[in-house]
């Protein structure tokens, strides 16, 4: 591992420290229509980031998807969101285990 990998794995563990919320997560457990909300925006930002669609060099689709998420959900919860798509492309193999903290 290289020193900006974990540069970017420290960085990815401290965002996810600073943006516990209980609240969010009292939501999350209750309502079940926001469990269906929540899995499907990971999983729609999933797909956009493994076909690495874009519009334009430099903008690409998952960017844009991860600022939907920030409005529809808050920056906390959507943080939290994003580890679902970074999870399932290192499950898949699109993405190497290392390199996960610079992607997020």
């Amino acid at each position: 591992m290289v020193y900006w990998q974990a540069f970017g794995w420290c960085a990815f563990a401290i965002a996810l420290w600073m943006s516990r919320s209980p609240i969010g997560w009292q939501k999350f457990r209750s309502d079940k229509g926001y469990q269906h909300f929540v899995f499907a925006s990971g999983l729609i930002l999933f797909c956009l980031w493994a076909l690495k669609a874009g519009i334009s060099e430099g903008l690409d689709i998952h960017f844009l998807g991860m600022t939907v998420l920030t409005l529809c959900h808050g920056p906390r919860i959507a943080i939290w969101i994003s580890t679902l798509p970074l999870a399932l492309m290192v499950a898949f193999g699109l993405l190497p285990f290392e390199d996960v903290g610079l992607y997020a």
